[in-house]
């Protein structure tokens, strides 16, 4: 899983997914422990989760003479937060697991996760979802920059499918030959 993104000597962010699984749908909350290891405590408020759908697509046109000019995007999509609030302020010394539970709202239609290429690589898009957890601390000392990325955080890749109807009409259940 990695030793997360933290910054602060001393401390480490690990997002622990139920299962062992990267691999949700809609039906279900993202289920895990963030554990924290420091040798300090730290003040703060809590942990900021976000579960966030990024957009990316490159395309290469060429020009008259075979330049290649390669064109890339890449948005933000959708975002969702939460956060889990620590007891007293303060993130304890030693190591610490938080137990998580991530509810995706069923108003939200998430498309599914997934990558596409074109033979040579001449047309590449991916809608990929990021699951985050940040440290929220009470001092700015411990952000990184103006932006409010803190020093103690993680990010894992993760896979959503969508919610799929279950059809339990009897009438539907019949035998289709191939």
């Amino acid at each position: 899983m990695g030793q997360g993104k933290s910054k602060l000597d001393g401390t480490t962010m690990t997002i622990v997914f139920e299962g062992d699984s990267r691999a949700f749908d809609a039906n279900h909350p993202i289920v895990g422990t963030i554990n924290i290891d420091t040798n300090q405590a730290i003040p703060a408020y809590g942990i900021q989760l976000k579960l966030e759908l990024i957009d990316s697509s490159k395309e290469v046109d060429y020009g008259d003479k075979g330049q290649r000019y390669p064109h890339i995007w890449k948005r933000r999509v959708w975002e969702l937060n939460q956060m889990i609030n620590l007891a007293e302020n303060v993130c304890p010394g030693g190591q610490t697991s938080i137990p998580f539970s991530f509810h995706i709202p069923d108003s939200v239609n998430l498309p599914q996760s997934f990558y596409f290429a074109e033979r040579w690589a001449e047309f590449r898009c991916k809608l990929r979802y990021f699951f985050k957890a940040q440290l929220v601390p009470v001092s700015t000392d411990l952000l990184n920059n103006e932006w409010g990325k803190c020093k103690v955080r993680d990010r894992q890749r993760v896979h959503i499918c969508p919610v799929r109807p279950v059809v339990n009409d009897p009438q539907f259940n019949v035998v289709v030959p191939f």
